[in-house]
């Protein structure tokens, strides 16, 4: 299973840029987005082998935005959720990140 993890932690000014994204197995990504997804602007992502990314930002709110950027259709695959269903997400992916197995994402253009 080849994930690749980032993430930026505002409250200690600490980022790993997507584009220099590190080997990370689940438990990482899980202890990541526990130690993180709890202020606001903080988030983690990871990269699959198939370089679809998966990221998780924590609103103002405290609500956390799930995001699957897709560049060539310019718009994302969005929702919002809990860290609890965050958490899950990602223990329940297998070799690639597979749109059809997060429910209720939203397709939004970064458009108009």
């Amino acid at each position: 299973m080849a994930f690749k993890l980032f993430y930026t932690d505002y409250t200690v000014d600490k980022h790993v840029r997507s584009d220099e994204a590190k080997p990370a197995t689940k438990e990482e990504i899980v202890g990541c987005m526990n130690r993180l997804l709890h202020e606001p602007d903080n988030f983690v992502g990871l990269i699959d082998g198939k370089d679809v990314m998966l990221q998780f930002m924590v609103e103002d709110s405290g609500e956390i935005c799930i995001d699957v950027p897709l560049h060539d259709r310019k718009g994302s695959f969005m929702k919002t959720s809990d860290i609890g269903e965050c958490i899950d997400i990602v223990t329940a992916l297998q070799a690639n990140i597979e749109l059809e197995e997060i429910n209720g994402l939203e397709f939004k253009s970064w458009g108009k």
